[in-house]
């Protein structure tokens, strides 16, 4: 099951760094194969590019809930705590100077 989630994962990073370029490579291939036209080729570099881009969105905001959940698990204070933390303090030096 591991290998197959680091397979799956290998897959989508491939997808997701996918540029114009490289899909228009797989189109030429596949039209020189004579597995594609050359009419079908501009629609399926656009689909490739479109779900190359869903994948980097995808895998950007599960990347950040990652990383949100690990901060959270290790209790690692949020900029907003420290601004809190930071303003009590400056509440406490003042008292201490009157």
């Amino acid at each position: 099951m591991k290998e197959f989630l680091r397979k799956s994962m290998m897959f989508g990073l491939g997808l997701a760094a996918m540029t114009r370029e490289k899909a228009e490579n797989i189109a030429d291939e596949l039209i020189k194969k004579g597995e594609m036209t050359h009419q079908e080729k501009k629609e399926a570099v656009e689909t490739i590019i479109e779900k190359s881009q869903e994948m980097r969105d995808e895998l950007s905001a599960k990347i950040e809930e990652m990383i949100s959940h690990a901060l959270v698990r290790l209790d690692v204070p949020s900029k907003k705590d420290l601004q809190v933390l930071e303003e009590r303090l400056l509440k406490l030096e003042e008292a201490v100077k009157e």
